[in-house]
């Protein structure tokens, strides 16, 4: 699940300005985190 958010997270990225990118990771990299820890 998580190399599922991982791979999500990067194809996501690539279709989103460099602007919209730094807004958007963080969620997304917050999301990682938590469902490492559960």
């Amino acid at each position: 699940m998580i190399s599922g958010l991982e791979a999500l997270k990067q194809y996501s990225l690539d279709h989103f300005s460099d602007s919209e990118k730094t807004a958007i990771a963080p969620y997304f990299d917050h999301l990682i985190t938590v469902m490492k820890k559960f």
